[in-house]
């Protein structure tokens, strides 16, 4: 079970509305969803934070929920960990804010050099974009050399993202990584049961009955 990969749904309230939202991460918790990883850029702070409990209430004790916004957000409702974008905040000035039984996670790209005092920080990291993505659709995907070179880094546990899906995730299984993360495939699926299951069945090997 350590060596179990986890699958991290990333919210996108411009592909899935909030209620819509809500009612897929109730009908793939029961299988296993281990982590949540809200990620809205253009919703105004009220809704965000109604978004932000609503999400907390459901996933309590039952899946971890992390938040790429506002630290007052995920102190207020109890969120298990912040997600920090490529170019947020500096590292020694997170250590001052950040309480350290908080996940802390960042998204890096092929520019990440080893020994920047990441791999000690950070409980995790984003590589990407693993494929080409609609989310970033100016970025080129990493080269499979480079996701080799930095998942293999000692003491950085390694997501995935980006354009991840049923259909490419088997090009993946054999990266030294922690996990992946998945925004369309799980939103825009029309049975997002079977999708998970999917996933979850391609990434480690897992038998749902």
């Amino acid at each position: 079970m350590t060596n179990k990969k986890s699958i991290t749904l990333i919210t996108n309230t411009r592909i899935l509305n909030q209620s819509k939202t809500i009612n897929l991460v109730k009908k793939i918790l029961p299988f296993g969803l281990q982590r949540i990883q809200i990620r809205e850029k253009s919703i105004p702070e009220k809704v965000l934070e109604k978004f932000v409990y609503d999400l907390r209430e459901l996933t309590l004790g039952k899946c971890e929920l992390i938040l790429n916004g506002p630290i007052e957000l995920v102190h207020k409702y109890q969120c298990d960990g912040v997600h920090m974008p490529d170019k947020g905040m500096p590292e020694e000035q997170m250590g001052i804010e950040y309480s350290s039984d908080l996940i802390i996670g960042r998204s890096i790209h092929e520019n990440y050099k080893k020994g920047n005092k990441y791999e000690d920080f950070y409980s995790y990291v984003h590589l990407g974009p693993t494929f080409r993505t609609e989310t970033h659709p100016t970025s080129s995907p990493l080269s499979r050399d480079k996701i080799r070179e930095i998942s293999g880094i000692a003491g950085l546990s390694v997501i995935l993202v980006g354009g991840i899906n049923t259909y490419n995730l088997d090009n993946l299984i054999n990266y030294k990584i922690s996990g992946i993360a998945v925004m369309r495939d799980l939103l825009l699926s029309k049975d997002p049961e079977s999708t998970y299951i999917n996933l979850e069945q391609k990434l480690n090997g897992t038998k749902h009955r």
